[in-house]
């Protein structure tokens, strides 16, 4: 395609031989080394058919406008290196449009095989590009650099919505602070932040209140469960019903149970909620054991009652205050406290602790058992005794600063 007339070599010859001699075609006047008349049409032809239509390989001139016409839509004008028979192409422009770099057959307008370099142009959004909205009459986006550590997209309507930090990995949402580099931020205000399923009553996903984070159902019947997810298969393994209640691998427990750990290693469980109960009974009562009395006595307000539907573990912890009154060549107070279930001086007692008080002081007797309680109803109470000596106040008159107690608790 690649040819020229022979009167052109000709005139070429003579400018040759003349280096300061300019060849116009169609110009009386030209001034430079080719020059062509001022009329707009076409000014080369590379390759023409003879059709009538005109259609040819060239270069044209219309009004503002420098053409490089193929001859028809299928064919393409390309750019490289080489010669004709031994061309390296580098980018193409083909009939209907279509441009590619290092793309022989683009399909799109811009087709680039390879990384696009988009430098800075000194403007006020750096490097990226703009996108018309659908009828071109105004600029609708934009995406590229925020500043030399950001990059996002733009709408004129809210700014910049999305940006991602090139220095420190963090994504923004919504949040145009070039400071925050956590992995994603949010703006510093209130109200739903991600929607995970936009349900039609509601959604799935997350909030921020006053000083409330927010995890949300979409309906009144959605639960919010927590577990573990693998190989698209999901296991649940705890869970809030709609309603408030609590699950443990899909089990909400009964009415009156507890949730008790069974350590790192196992699921926790429910229990029946009278298997664990924590319960300290103070008492202000306070009596007087003379120094003949050797009867067992019970101290006034220490005693439980308890129902349990299987055999369990109690302990029992207590505190009870003693003092002996001042006499004269007195001797040492010996004494038991005794913890029992029944009056134990029917029989034997299910624990005694022996002390001793010398004349004339105060103390605190403490005390702990475990107990194995059997299933059914049960009593545990505090008992004293007094076994020789002077006699011997038992009890607590100032129960907020100094009390007698008794704490019961049911173990596992």
């Amino acid at each position: 395609m690649q040819k020229i007339t022979i009167g052109l070599l000709l005139l070429m010859m003579v400018c040759n031989s003349t280096a300061q001699q300019n060849v116009g075609i169609g110009n009386t006047s030209p001034r430079f080394p080719l020059s062509f008349s001022a009329t707009t049409g076409q000014k080369i032809s590379f390759w023409d058919d003879g059709s009538a239509s005109g259609d040819n390989y060239g270069i044209g001139i219309q009004s503002g406008l420098l053409q490089f016409n193929t001859f028809s839509q299928s064919d393409a004008i390309v750019l490289g290196y080489g010669k004709s028979t031994a061309f390296t192409e580098n980018f193409r422009f083909k009939g209907n449009g279509s441009m590619g770099a290092g793309i022989s057959n683009p399909l799109f307008p811009l087709e680039v095989s390879g990384v696009l370099k988009i430098e800075n142009e000194g403007g006020p959004y750096t490097s990226g590009y703009f996108m018309n909205n659908s009828t071109n009459t105004s600029l609708a986006a934009f995406i590229g650099m925020r500043d030399d550590n950001r990059m996002g997209f733009y709408s004129p309507y809210v700014g910049f919505g999305l940006l991602f930090n090139t220095y420190g990995g963090g994504l923004a949402i919504g949040y145009d602070n070039a400071a925050s580099t956590v992995p994603m931020a949010f703006p510093p205000s209130l109200g739903k932040k991600i929607s995970l399923y936009p349900g039609s009553t509601g959604d799935v996903g997350f909030g921020v209140a006053g000083n409330r984070l927010q995890i949300f159902a979409d309906n009144p019947n959605a639960d919010v469960a927590i577990g573990l997810s693998t190989q698209n298969s999901f296991s649940e393994k705890f869970s809030i019903k709609p309603s408030g209640a609590l699950a443990v691998s899909g089990n909400a427990g009964s009415s009156g149970q507890f949730l008790v750990s069974n350590g790192p290693s196992a699921a926790t469980t429910w229990v029946d909620g009278n298997r664990y109960i924590a319960e300290r009974i103070s008492t202000t009562n306070r009596i007087n054991i003379g120094n003949t009395n050797t009867t067992t006595t019970w101290i006034p307000g220490l005693t439980k009652q308890y129902n349990i539907s299987q055999p369990e573990k109690v302990m029992v912890d207590y505190q009870v205050e003693l003092e002996t009154p001042s006499c004269f060549g007195c001797g040492t107070t010996v004494f038991e406290i005794i913890v029992d279930d029944t009056d134990p001086s029917t029989g034997s007692p299910l624990m005694k602790f022996r002390d001793q008080l010398d004349n004339n002081q105060r103390k605190f007797h403490q005390g702990k058992i475990l107990l194995d309680a059997p299933a059914g109803l049960n009593n545990i109470s505090i008992y004293f005794r007094r076994l020789s000596g002077p006699g011997i106040l038992v009890g607590s008159p100032d129960q907020a600063t100094r009390p007698s107690f008794m704490t019961f608790e049911i173990v596992d």
